[in-house]
């Protein structure tokens, strides 16, 4: 989308899950990225959002039990 004369883009994340790690079942969340902008030299999308205070919320579950 253009945003002024800026073309952007969003793009969400969906859940990935990583089965039997050393802390069991994880599973993240879906999240959204917003803002990304084209950058020409580099020929795609980019954002340093480090600092837009995207939290990330993952669930474990060890041997049928959930750990929040």
């Amino acid at each position: 989308y253009m945003d002024g004369e800026v073309q952007k883009m969003d793009v969400t994340i969906p859940t990935y899950s990583l089965e039997n790690t050393v802390m069991g079942d994880l599973t993240l969340g879906t999240y959204t990225v917003k803002g990304l902008t084209y950058d020409e030299a580099k020929g795609g999308f980019y954002r340093d959002y480090k600092n837009d205070g995207l939290t990330f919320h993952f669930k474990s579950v060890f041997k049928g039990n959930s750990c929040l």
